[in-house]
Order: structure tokens, then sequence, then C-alpha cells
């Protein structure tokens, strides 16, 4: 105990020549008003502060459980969406099936459709260009007797005199006069 003595001795001797120590004088210190402090608050203070943690902490596991409890209700609202989504996903597989079917057979309609009218247009327009064909054919055939009549028309015309002529003229008068 006497080590202790010098010792603390020593460093309040110290702590008066402005270097490092420790000061034993208890009324410099304060440590006896901040031991009546301390005393004060715990005594005073220490059921208004137990009393607000305890309402803090009550309010806390109030608040924990509520969060738990949405937890717990998101979590079945999960399950319960999982479960509606299975069964729209059951529902929609074979609507889709059925959907991709319909326009499979749709496309293959609107080709073979289109086939068949690409078909009966060009039936439609070979039947028109025989047509044409066939009455271009009447008028070249046409034009071209036309042209050949005049033709030797204009050579009889011009190479027959006036009494060969009436010679055809009166063989064909004598002709048409046996034949009624």
């Amino acid at each position: 105990m006497n080590i202790a003595i010098t010792y603390l001795n020593s460093l309040s001797l110290l702590a008066h020549e402005g270097g490092f120590g420790f000061n034993t004088d208890v009324l410099e210190t304060n440590i006896v008003n901040l031991a009546i402090l301390w005393f004060g608050l715990f005594n005073f203070l220490k059921d208004p502060l137990v009393s607000s943690l305890d309402e803090r902490k009550s309010k806390i596991q109030i608040a924990i459980q509520e969060a738990e409890e949405q937890l717990e209700q998101a979590k079945s609202r999960l399950q319960e969406a999982e479960k509606q989504s299975s069964q729209l996903q059951l529902v929609l597989d074979p609507i889709k099936a059925d959907a991709e079917t319909a326009a499979k057979n749709l496309k293959d309609s609107v080709l073979a459709q289109g086939k068949n009218d690409i078909e009966a247009i060009t039936i439609r327009a070979k039947g028109q260009i025989f047509s044409l064909e066939g009455q271009i054919k009447e008028e070249i055939f046409s034009h071209v007797i036309d042209l050949a009549l005049k033709r030797v028309q204009s050579q009889l015309e011009t190479s027959l005199s006036q009494a060969m002529q009436v010679k055809i003229i009166d063989a064909n008068i004598s002709r048409l006069g046996g034949l009624s």
C-alpha cells in the first residue's frame, strides 16, 4: 500500500511541476461533484429513461411484428400469384398452340388462294391475248385483201384496154344471164 501512495504522490508532484501526472486531490478533481451528479441523474432520471426506453423497445417490437406479418402476407400473396401464374400458363399454352395452328392454316389458305387467283388471272390474260391475236389476224387479213384488191384493180385498170374491159363485162353479164 505504501508503494501505491508513493506512486500517487510522485504523479501528483509531476502534475504540479507541469508534467504529466495523476491528481489525487479529490476536491480539486471534482470527483465528488461528478459522483453526486451521477447519483442524482441515476436516481431521478432512471425511471423516465427506463420507461422511455421500454416504450421505444415496445414500439420497435410492434414494428418488427408488423413487418414480419407483412412479410408473411407478402409471401402468401407471392405463392398465390405463382399458383395463379402456373394455372394461367396451363390455360394459355393450348390457346397459344391453337393460335399458332390457326395462323399457319390461315397463311397456307391465303397462299393457296393467292396461287389460285394468279392462275385464274393468267388463264384470263392468255384468253384475252388469244382473242386479241384473232382480232389482229382478221384485221391484218382484211387489210391484206383490201390492198390486194386495190392492187389488182389498179393493175387491171392500167393493163386492160377499153376493149378488153368491155369483153370481160359482157362475158360476166352473159354468165349472170345464164344463171338466172
